[in-house]
């Protein structure tokens, strides 16, 4: 397990729509099913919306660390996520998806 969510949801909503449970739980996929599945599942469901919801749309206003009752670093792990996961492939898809799919 790489961050220690259980997925409480305390820290929703995010000012800025980030789906911290969502992230966090592809995150952690990644340590046990590997990268490739963790991708698909923080694809689906950060990208796959009709608003964006990943890690690169945290401002880092820390609302969300006030709340969390595992005292997890949610800043940082979103940094680490946003790294992980939008690169340029995650970027041409989500590029994709906006232009091709109406909501």
């Amino acid at each position: 397990m790489k961050v220690g969510c259980t997925g409480c949801r305390y820290c929703m909503p995010c000012p800025k729509g980030v789906d911290i449970p969502g992230i966090f739980a592809a995150w952690n996929r990644s340590a046990t099913d590997g990268y490739l599945s963790a991708f698909t599942g923080y694809f689906m469901c950060t990208a796959l919306r009709k608003d964006a919801t990943g890690a690169s749309n945290c401002v880092g206003c820390g609302k969300c660390e006030q709340h969390c009752p595992q005292g997890i670093r949610i800043r940082e792990e979103l940094k680490t996520c946003r790294r992980k996961f939008e690169g340029p492939v995650y970027k041409i898809g989500h590029k994709l998806v906006t232009t091709f799919v109406k909501y």
